[in-house]
């Protein structure tokens, strides 16, 4: 059945992406403004996301990573705060070392995925026009290496255990399997099992209570976050969840088809115009979060949030732009 929800998901991608070169060299073509009011209020957003994305800290506790669900919204900070840098070096050192910090601590906490959102982001922005198959390969193989140093460090969270044997022996011994999508994948088949055995009407109050979680936010305990609530109450799971099987428990066959759609039509975006480029890039950085972990990704993160803050920004500096243009005296001629 797992295997079948997978088919469908792809299927539906392949026969309707539109592969468009031009697109990909719109992505890349990222116009640099120098617009200072927004470049601070990035700052100030990323900023506080590091000093207050942290939960527990100096608690260091197994597997799991201690960053909250916003942590990641620094991404979207980076990106536009870098597209109004100008031609500024000291802003975009200001903007290199709060990204530095925002990667820093994630890695000390056990993460990974923000190294990997921001190093993607890099590459398409600095070497997109120069980026080769061969060269993708050399760095996946390379990033595989640190992904796994971090996982042997977030095991023990003791820096002297992790060495070139010890990151070696586990790349040996799950076969050079990442644990996350293994994770991911049985998580996903508690999905299937859970649509088998719980009502419609449970199945449609899990949606919206998705849907609210997108618009205010919400704890992981919610009905709407699948994995944890079927950990909890039906069967175990590590966590996450490959995205068709969350649509598949909410809606079945149809569900597949649906998500596969709006991934699709952003795979398919014409970018035009910068909000579609924002929206373009982050779901390009963030693509292992929102198809591992959770759906929550795509839609609060990489739909939502890239819109609320995009247009908070404009707004806030067009306001800006036109009290400092009432304050100029006109000055008159006699």
């Amino acid at each position: 059945m797992l295997i079948n929800i997978l088919l469908l998901f792809i299927a539906v991608i392949a026969i309707f992406y539109k592969s468009n070169k031009s697109s990909y060299e719109n992505i890349i073509q990222l116009k640099i403004k120098d617009n200072n009011i927004i470049f601070t209020i990035m700052v100030c957003l990323l900023l506080f996301i590091v000093i207050t994305g942290i939960n527990n800290r100096g608690s260091f506790d197994g597997y799991r990573v201690a960053i909250t669900s916003y942590y990641s919204y620094g991404l979207i900070a980076i990106l536009i705060g870098y597209a109004n840098t100008g031609n500024s070096i000291i802003k975009k050192n200001i903007l290199y070392f709060l990204a530095s910090l925002y990667v820093i601590q994630d890695l000390i906490y056990g993460g990974r995925k923000t190294l990997f959102e921001l190093a993607v982001l890099m590459i398409i922005l600095k070497f997109g026009n120069k980026i080769k198959p061969l060269k993708v390969l050399l760095f996946g193989l390379v990033g595989y290496v640190l992904y796994t140093a971090v996982g042997v460090y977030r095991s023990h969270y003791d820096i002297n255990m992790v060495s070139f044997d010890s990151v070696l022996q586990v790349l040996i011994g799950r076969k050079f399997v990442f644990d996350t999508p293994v994770g991911a994948y049985y998580a996903s088949a508690t999905h299937v099992y859970a649509s088998s055995i719980m009502d419609f009407s449970f199945k449609i109050r899990s949606f919206i209570d998705f849907v609210l979680q997108i618009i205010f936010g919400g704890s992981s305990t919610g009905i709407g976050t699948l994995s944890a609530y079927i950990s909890r109450n039906l069967t175990g799971n590590m966590g996450g969840g490959i995205l068709p099987t969350h649509f598949f428990f909410w809606f079945g066959w149809l569900g597949v088809v649906l998500i596969a759609s709006i991934i699709t039509l952003l795979l398919n975006l014409s970018l035009n115009n910068e909000y579609k480029k924002y929206l373009s890039l982050v779901f390009t950085c963030s693509i292992t979060n929102w198809y591992l972990y959770t759906p929550l990704v795509l839609f609060r993160m990489d739909i939502f949030a890239v819109t609320v803050i995009y247009f908070m920004t404009v707004f806030v500096s067009q306001v800006f732009s036109k009290n400092q243009i009432s304050s100029v005296k006109p000055s008159v001629k006699y």
